[in-house]
């Protein structure tokens, strides 16, 4: 299958049976879902910032014929606002981002749709499955493990397929560098660790789809932000001025947490 391109979404082949899509979320900064076929089911990894974004989503799933499900990584806007596209599918999601879903949602999308009117279109469309700890799901063929991976926030999940060993980061793992939020860099770089000697293929929802070498960039820049902020990072060389600012913030709050 060739890439299928609309004036704002992109899918494109990763493996057989999955897809990235790729859509913008602001100015600079694109985000990406992966939608994974099995034999008797297909699953949604993340839904983009708008039900529009998967209008493309939407016509290749019909043409599988398989049923939906949905997860969201975390309750960050640019993951979850197009689960309204999909009104029928169940919406998987840990506890911790079902609990942020609710409390931030709408506060967030009406500061959004003062920005931005298009988003006056969206309705929200929270998790209808909460989990805790871990989960796994049998699509047929393929299994999709849901862990937590806090760090960038206290809910982020990602999502393994253990056999194509490859790894749906979320924004656990990001190019060219995370953006740190709650919890702590060195839990989060040692977990990013122990991911990097599993997987063979990530798939960060920001930047491009790459290695285990992505897990140990970020974790080797998140053990740094403690031991050596001031040190010269070489992922920001070529970086634009979004993961610039990021970095300043990073260290920041690296420095209280």
């Amino acid at each position: 299958m060739s890439d299928i391109v609309s004036s704002s979404t992109v899918i494109r082949p990763v493996l057989e049976n999955i897809f990235a899509v790729e859509a913008p979320c602001e100015p600079g900064v694109d985000v990406r879902a992966l939608l994974v076929c099995g034999e008797r089911s297909t699953i949604l990894l993340d839904t983009l910032a708008h039900p529009d974004q998967l209008n493309e989503v939407r016509e290749l799933v019909a043409s599988i014929g398989l049923p939906l499900m949905i997860v969201n990584s975390h309750a960050d806007w640019d993951h979850w606002w197009g689960n309204a596209a999909f009104a029928e599918a169940p919406v998987i999601a840990h506890r911790r981002t079902l609990a942020r879903q609710l409390a931030e949602g709408k506060r967030t999308l009406r500061a959004r749709q003062r920005k931005e009117p298009h988003f006056n279109e969206v309705t929200l469309r929270p998790a209808t499955i909460a989990f805790e700890g871990e989960l796994e799901l049998d699509l047929g063929g393929l299994h999709v493990e849901l862990h937590l991976l806090p760090g960038h926030t206290s809910d982020c999940t990602v999502a393994y397929l253990p056999e194509r060993r490859l790894l749906f980061a979320g924004d656990a793992a990001e190019d060219p560098i995370p953006l740190v939020g709650e919890g702590s860099t060195d839990e989060w770089s040692v977990a990013l660790q122990d991911w990097a000697s599993r997987a063979r293929i990530v798939v960060p929802a920001h930047g491009s789809i790459a290695g285990p070498e992505l897990l140990r960039r970020n974790a080797a820049y998140l053990h740094g932000l403690r031991t050596a902020p001031n040190a010269a990072v070489p992922e920001l060389a070529d970086a634009t001025a979004f993961y610039k600012r990021a970095h300043r913030r990073n260290v920041k709050r690296a420095a209280t947490s």
